[in-house]
């Protein structure tokens, strides 16, 4: 008998993720409570419960783990009967031998289990890895594997908390539309744009083009491998395949890019440029922008106006911004936008001014306002310069205005994302300048 333990299960129940490829189906048993433990026959190695931090690596032969860490001996029919497991036993190849024409790939091992032990002793908890990739698989082949019912089922299910993409190997010409429809299928099905860690593939062509598909996206920057064509000795000679050794290369590389932090992202605009848009670290979402004798100033269209720094995002977010109100008709609002995922889906902190007058930390869900927390202050003086700022650390909202803190909230909805400038404008332009901003973690 060997007791597993299980820690933070969700599920009562046995999930049967299909890969028909793989000639039997890969078989997770989930338990309730959490803390109980899985006592394993004999005969049942590696069948061991998965803990809640769950990482789906999709790709291709490569991610698969063809011409990778061999186990010879007689077929196995059962994936989890393969001599090779992680040293917590919980990821192990996760295919059978099958017929077919890449009945070879089942009788390799991929990175995977030994980026669940170099993960296990970073996180200081277990992790379970599916392994998703398939040969042959295109950028937009893979696509349509997503949209299979038995993929998104067994997703929904899982609940993975990141996502590890190395696609790219086997399209004929590098190019982004493949992979961004991958990221907008994963965003779509709820996954936040720091959980999904894109890399660069072995294959040449591909490294501006991961740039700025994660710089767009706001994606984690995942381990690049265009450098393996110059080093023989982890590759198998098979095209872009890895060896034993270049696999386990791969599981340091993807064990760095997780587990390692990325520096603080920094952000600073004073506005000093001739006046015109507000430049190309600006998108523009909402109303418009301009600048005007050093300043920011939105338009005088009554409504939102919203602009988003392009590549900051993160989950702990502080962003102080000095404005100007330059009429308190009309009930202008003056606000920093905290963890932005989409126009309408995102943490406002803001200044109301006008018969109302207040400050208040609020969110919008599908485009629906709802205040957290807010306490009335004075109007501003017009044509005066106020400081407003904004913070989130995990659940934790504070709004500060003039170096007083005003209002702190709890929430979590949202857990990271970009951050951005916000004005509500009865008809009249009003001024900003000065934005400062600092993002920490994923």
């Amino acid at each position: 008998m060997m007791p597993i333990l299980s820690t933070g299960l969700l599920l009562a129940t046995t999930l049967a993720i299909p890969r028909p490829e793989c000639g039997a189906p890969i078989v997770i048993p989930y338990i309730q409570p959490p803390g109980a433990t899985l006592t394993l026959p004999p005969g049942e190695y590696g069948r061991v419960a998965v803990s809640p931090d769950v990482y789906v690596a999709i790709g291709d032969s490569v991610t698969e783990g063809y011409d990778g860490r061999a186990y010879p001996g007689a077929p196995y029919a059962d994936w989890t009967q393969a001599p090779i497991s992680s040293a917590d036993g919980r990821n192990y190849p996760q295919c059978g031998l099958s017929s077919g024409f890449y009945h070879d790939h089942w009788q390799f091992a991929s990175h995977h289990v030994e980026l669940n032990d170099l993960l296990a002793a970073a996180l200081g908890h277990p992790v379970f890895i599916l392994n998703q990739g398939l040969a042959g698989m295109t950028s937009t082949s893979y696509l349509a594997r997503m949209s299979a019912p038995g993929w998104t089922q067994a997703m929904a299910a899982l609940r993975p908390k990141k996502w590890l993409i190395h696609l790219g190997n086997n399209d004929p010409v590098p190019g982004p539309s493949g992979l961004q429809a991958i990221v907008d299928a994963l965003r779509a099905q709820g996954a936040q744009p720091s959980d999904i860690f894109l890399a660069v593939p072995i294959a040449p062509g591909w490294s501006s083009i991961i740039a700025g598909l994660v710089t767009v996206n706001g994606l984690s920057p995942g381990p690049d491998f265009s450098d393996f064509l110059a080093h023989p000795q982890w590759l198998s000679g098979q095209s872009v395949h890895p060896n034993e050794t270049g696999h386990s290369e791969m599981a340091r590389r993807w064990a760095y890019a997780i587990t390692s932090p990325p520096p603080p992202a920094g952000f600073f605009d004073d506005f000093s440029r001739p006046d015109g848009g507000l430049g190309s670290n600006w998108n523009i979402v909402q109303g418009s922008y301009s600048l005007l004798s050093g300043q920011a100033r939105n338009s005088n269209a009554i409504g939102h106006h919203q602009a988003m720094i392009v590549g900051v995002t993160g989950a702990d977010q502080t962003a102080t911004v000095h404005f100007a109100s330059s009429g308190n008709n009309g009930g202008p609002e003056f606000g920093v936008i905290l963890r932005y995922q989409s126009p309408g889906n995102h943490y406002l902190v803001s200044r109301k001014a006008g018969g109302a007058s207040q400050v208040k930390i609020g969110k919008y869900v599908g485009g629906v306002y709802t205040t957290l927390g807010w306490v009335n202050v004075p109007n501003p003086s017009v044509n005066g310069w106020f400081t407003l700022t904004a913070s989130v650390v995990r659940s934790t909202l504070t709004l500060t205005l003039d170096g007083t803190v005003k209002v702190i909230v709890n929430d979590w909805t949202y857990a990271s994302g970009g951050v951005g400038l916000w004005v509500y404008s009865g008809g009249v332009s009003h001024r900003i300048e000065d934005i400062t901003v600092t993002v920490n973690g994923n």
